[in-house]
């Protein structure tokens, strides 16, 4: 239950909320994060959930959003992922954009943001495959093939065999990747993620994970840091749908 200046900082933020002064960038108090029934995004580590601290500039994160079966994506679905540092409106202004992964046919958050062009493409798993075995086998066939697959923004469809899996496993599962930096300034950067899908028509946010500063630079290159992104497939072409 919230405290009587719980409810109040509420009130204020409604209030933000119905003059138009509050989005995604400008918020009070980290309830103000956006969110939609049936998604959740999350960041990971090698496919397993990141700690909210600890983390170390230069640590690469996958960005992973997990969308029930109320959320069939078209065939071509415009999809972006923003990742923005953390600010309160009360005591600096709007968060920062850090970089947007627009993939194709989606458009940048807003004129002049960073953004990096990634390329998405769409699979379906096999029966009885997992979602780590095929995102491996796409950071293998990168690997293989001199590839970036920081480069590439992918969309894995889980469907169920209704023989075998309980009502409700239908999800559809979209990955990313971000190396993620400490802006110098205080102890940590604090860091989350919004998955855009058709340019607002479904609009969620991670939890905020805290990204410390390292003494030292990672010795390995940053996924995206090809300035063109290539066209690779992670997977053979009777595979992947599209």
């Amino acid at each position: 239950m919230l405290s009587a200046a719980g409810y109040g900082m509420a009130f204020l933020d409604d209030l933000l909320k119905s003059l138009g002064a509050i989005n995604e960038r400008a918020h009070l108090f980290t309830f103000t994060k956006a969110s939609a029934p049936g998604v959740s995004v999350r960041w990971e580590r090698d496919g397993r959930p990141a700690p909210a601290t600890g983390l170390l500039a230069g640590d690469l994160l996958e960005i992973h959003a997990v969308l029930d079966e109320r959320h069939d994506l078209r065939a071509t679905p415009r999809l972006r992922f923003d990742v923005l540092e953390e600010d309160f409106l009360l005591f600096g202004g709007l968060d920062d954009r850090v970089i947007s992964l627009v993939g194709d046919g989606a458009q940048p958050p807003e004129a002049g943001a960073p953004v990096r062009a990634v390329n998405r493409t769409i699979h379906e798993l096999a029966p009885g495959e997992s979602l780590a075995t095929f995102i491996e086998e796409v950071k293998r066939t990168a690997t293989r093939f001199g590839e970036d697959y920081g480069d590439a923004l992918v969309v894995v469809k889980e469907v169920a065999d209704p023989a075998r899996d309980p009502p409700g496993t239908n999800r559809t599962h979209v990955v990313g990747w971000h190396r993620v930096a400490h802006d110098d300034i205080g102890a940590v950067s604090e860091l989350y993620a919004v998955l855009d899908v058709d340019d607002g028509r479904i609009h969620a946010a991670s939890p905020v994970v805290e990204v410390g500063a390292r003494r030292w630079a990672p010795p390995y290159a940053s996924p995206g840091s090809s300035s063109t992104p290539s066209r690779w497939i992670p997977r053979c072409p009777s595979r992947s749908t599209t």
